[in-house]
């Protein structure tokens, strides 16, 4: 990591309003986790921990944030040139980080012994535990709690296993859910 980092450069495409946020970040807002204003203050004024290249994407940088004593990992990709997309916002905790600076040996090793990459973007793929699996199927809402995946830490997206997908295949073709939520429901305004 570059002593020097400059976020100039971050900062002038924050004032050009040229940011995309991906939809695990939405997830996040809208469960009231994180505001875009801690985004935004953690990409123009946190501390880069982490910079990932690839030979044919732009790199993506890991920043670190504070908001009082609570701390906060936004990763992101982009340039002056393409603005920038926010892939991914979380509270560092075990078992990937021992501090909120500090991988823990657990994780370095397991990234380290990484082969698979995203089919996508070619980023590097980690298995993660989704809270909240949903998608829709027949006009009806399913939400599937706690599914082992692999999640690309390049560009977001989400990989389950065959043998997990039949499993939810069998779930929701019994279709007896184990509970019922409300779900809130907002229309976005069109003009």
């Amino acid at each position: 990591m570059p002593t020097n980092w400059d976020f100039q450069w971050v900062k002038d495409v924050i004032r050009s309003s040229e940011i995309f946020i991906s939809e695990h970040v939405i997830r996040e807002l809208l469960a009231e986790r994180v505001t875009l204003g801690r985004i935004i203050s953690v990409m123009s004024s946190g501390k880069v921990i982490e910079v990932h290249t690839h030979p044919q994407r732009e790199p993506f940088y890991v920043a670190l944030g504070f908001e009082g004593a609570k701390p906060l990992h936004v990763m992101f990709a982009g340039s002056t040139e393409s603005g920038l997309s926010v892939l991914i916002v979380y509270e560092p905790a075990l078992p990937m980080w021992v501090d909120p600076q500090t991988r823990s040996r657990f994780e370095e090793e397991n990234m380290k012994s990484r082969k698979r990459n995203c089919p996508f973007c070619t980023g590097i793929m980690k298995p993660v535990m989704v809270g909240n699996f949903d998608y829709r199927l027949d006009g009806r809402l399913y939400v599937v709690k706690d599914v082992p995946a692999e999640l690309c830490e390049q560009c977001g997206e989400k990989y389950i296993r065959l043998e997990t997908a039949r499993k939810i295949e069998t779930l929701a073709s019994a279709a007896r859910p184990e509970e019922l939520e409300t779900v809130i429901v907002l229309r976005y305004p069109v003009e």
